[in-house]
């Protein structure tokens, strides 16, 4: 699969996606916004996602606390490479997701961290 974007991409930092552009300077009008409201609840009620393999889970979580979602990526993923921490020079470490999550600790010290890893790296 292959994204296309005819003046950026939304992995690239330097440069806007043609959607940011759009989400930037675009006013939708009052029925663009119902039709966009309808679409999100279809879809969440469809249960469609990305990758539409395997099972489906649900999880418990304390709510004591607030929670950071943590995404993995496929490390040498084109997301990743043109992203900032590549461009500072925090991709090409041998504990990347364990930079990532001490990082994201530094960052917020008082929540609950939760890893999610890229589901192509669950499925191989």
């Amino acid at each position: 699969m292959h994204a296309i974007d005819d003046i950026g991409i939304c992995y690239d930092l330097s440069r806007p996606s043609r959607l940011e552009v759009m989400l930037r300077e675009y006013d939708l009008s009052s029925d663009e916004r119902v039709r966009a409201s309808n679409l999100i609840e279809l879809i969440k009620t469809a249960r469609v996602s990305k990758y539409c393999f395997g099972r489906s889970r649900s999880y418990e979580f304390p709510n004591d606390r607030e929670m950071v979602l943590v995404p993995g990526r496929v490390v040498d993923d084109a997301a990743i490479r043109k992203s900032r921490s590549a461009t500072i020079g925090c991709v090409n470490t041998p504990n990347v997701y364990l930079d990532l999550l001490r990082l994201a600790r530094k960052r917020n010290p008082n929540t609950k961290l939760v890893f999610k890893s890229q589901s192509q790296v669950e499925v191989g």
